[in-house]
């Protein structure tokens, strides 16, 4: 008896080329399959990220003409910790500077405003005059031209000050406060302690006068004076003055001068 070897079976050859007619049209179809799935894939993927934030875009009002041959001082306000508010000359209500609008000019008159934590930046242009002011605080931007005070502060807890030889600054309760008649003077150190009282640090190397009432002192280098905020002020008054040199280290309040 002789085994056979195990042979194929054959296929009918119109059913062979049905079967390679089907597998060529899978194989061909096979890539748009592919695509059509990623695809989905894509489309349907919940972390997909999002498109980019659009934020409102927000103009600064263009500042009021200059007279001819008169150049104004630009002021800029930069808010580096929120928050911080400004009020326009002829406006009732502050709006606060959003983060992306952190920036702004302002004219002269503008009130400026900041809260716990905040603080701002108040630049001069192109003076060399400027203002970092720390946690509560409130100052007015004088207009010069009209022999105002470059600032006047309404409320202080901490700020510092660069000053021009032309610059005058109304402290709280009315006192003013000049640098150096020749060169620029800075940084000033301005503090609120307990006991109303303002405590004026002269962190430069130059002099710097405060005109308190009918007194003219004189603030050394590194020297520090205590200056009482009464309740009805103590503005600069013109006329003849008392010219007191504060001795460094001495940080004695001055008592509101008994004459009138």
């Amino acid at each position: 008896m002789h085994s056979q070897p195990f042979a194929t079976p054959r296929v009918p050859a119109e059913r062979g080329g049905r079967a390679s007619a089907t597998r060529t049209r899978l194989l061909g179809s096979l890539p748009l399959l592919a695509a059509f799935g990623l695809g989905a894939c894509v489309a349907a993927y919940p972390q997909r990220l999002p498109g980019p934030l659009l934020l409102p875009e927000e103009s600064a009002p263009a500042p009021a003409p200059a007279a001819p041959g008169t150049p104004s001082p630009t002021v800029t306000v930069q808010r580096d910790s929120d928050p911080v508010w400004i009020r326009r000359p002829g406006e009732r209500g502050d709006y606060p500077l959003a983060f992306y609008s952190k920036r702004e000019r302002v004219p002269v008159g503008s009130l400026v405003r900041t809260g716990a934590g905040g603080r701002a930046e108040v630049l001069w242009s192109p003076d060399a005059t400027a203002l970092a002011l720390f946690d509560e605080g409130r100052i007015t931007l004088g207009d010069t031209e009209r022999d105002e005070p470059v600032m006047r502060f309404h409320s202080v807890t901490r700020a510092l000050l660069s000053l021009t030889p032309e610059d005058r600054v109304e402290l709280v309760g009315g006192p003013e406060l000049v640098g150096d008649s020749l060169s620029t003077t800075g940084p000033i150190l301005l503090e609120s302690v307990p006991g109303s009282i303002l405590r004026v640090t002269n962190q430069s190397k130059l002099l710097t006068r405060i005109r308190f009432r009918a007194e003219h002192l004189e603030l050394g280098p590194g020297e520090s004076i205590d200056l009482p905020i009464l309740p009805h002020g103590a503005p600069a008054r013109t006329g003849r003055a008392r010219t007191r040199c504060c001795g460094a280290g001495s940080d004695q309040p001055i008592q509101p001068p008994s004459w009138t």
